[in-house]
């Protein structure tokens, strides 16, 4: 009997390791190159999350700079990284507000997708969607227009230019007022499950751990939980990626209080088989933002936090 315990213990801990290899693990690192991504790479993570905004490539009509974003995931690829790159961000020429969250043109925003994956077809491992469009911050428009408007005309091109890329969509967080589960239904009821491979979603909890854990996986009668949210829209066919979630170190009041809390929510996040991968958001604090939030695994000069040394052994 001694022996089964033993054999038994050992199984659980082979399956726990072997789930733990099978989960995506990323990084949001917006346009940063060179020795901080090595750093997230010796850590454990495998995936970069890039957000090279549209408005910053196309700052004038039909051209386009690419030299950042070309030498960006070059680097990338020479340090060993996957790419996530979201297509999000309308220039104000294209705009139907003048700011990036408005709805674009919608020949511009084709051929600028046309661009993207043709340039970088053989450096992307996947492709998102937007950012967050559940948001006004983010998407001045409905369900309807993100689906119809952008979505699906990037889905066929992208599926036509890179087949073997997956798409990601829609990156939306899980701000009750910004209704996720209506919008997640609404994108259903339209046939968008048809036009995206990888469903991605973003939460925060107030740098609380058990909050965390409860708007992940518990739900009650009023509130519901992201896999609640995923459930009533019938996605939990398609692999569900945490493309954000993190602790901002204003609220947790230190960094090694944040290398904790970073460390409790990945281990969550770990213990959910249905948590197919997962982006740490963000690689480095925004020194223009140090007194109103502080997200980094690094410090605005680069050096590592507390947090990545913490997290290290779970990956």
């Amino acid at each position: 009997m001694k022996n089964l315990k033993s054999l038994l213990c050992l199984a659980l801990l082979f399956f726990f390791h072997f789930s733990q290899a099978q989960q995506t693990v990323g990084v949001n690192t917006h346009g940063v190159a060179g020795t901080p991504i090595s750093l997230i790479k010796n850590m454990g993570a495998q995936w970069a999350r890039v957000s090279i905004h549209w408005s910053e490539i196309e700052k004038t009509p039909n051209n386009y700079d690419f030299s950042w974003t070309d030498y960006m995931l070059k680097d990338l690829k020479v340090r060993g990284m996957k790419v996530l790159f979201i297509l999000y961000g309308t220039p104000a020429h294209w705009s139907s507000n003048g700011k990036e969250n408005g709805l674009p043109n919608t020949n511009a925003w084709k051929k600028y997708v046309y661009t993207v994956a043709k340039r970088y077809g053989n450096q992307v491992d996947a492709w998102e969607v937007w950012n967050e469009p559940n948001l006004r911050e983010f998407f001045d428009g409905t369900t309807r227009d993100y689906v119809f408007w952008i979505l699906k005309p990037a889905s066929r091109i992208l599926r036509a230019q890179t087949p073997n890329i997956p798409i990601a969509a829609p990156g939306i967080t899980h701000i009750y007022k910004a209704e996720p589960r209506k919008f997640l239904k609404d994108m259903k009821r339209y046939g968008a499950d048809k036009d995206f491979d990888i469903l991605s979603y973003h939460l925060y909890s107030a740098s609380k751990p058990i909050d965390f854990q409860r708007r992940l996986y518990l739900s009650n009668h009023f509130k519901y939980s992201v896999l609640k949210v995923v459930q009533d829209a019938k996605m939990m066919d398609k692999p569900f990626w945490l493309t954000e979630y993190g602790c901002d170190e204003t609220e947790t009041g230190s960094e090694s209080a944040n290398a904790n809390c970073l460390y409790e929510m990945t281990k969550i996040l770990q213990s959910q088989s249905w948590v197919k991968g997962f982006f740490i958001y963000s690689i480095v604090d925004d020194p223009r933002y140090d007194q109103q939030f502080r997200w980094g695994l690094l410090r605005p000069n680069f050096s590592p936090k507390p947090a990545v040394s913490r997290l290290k052994p779970l990956f």
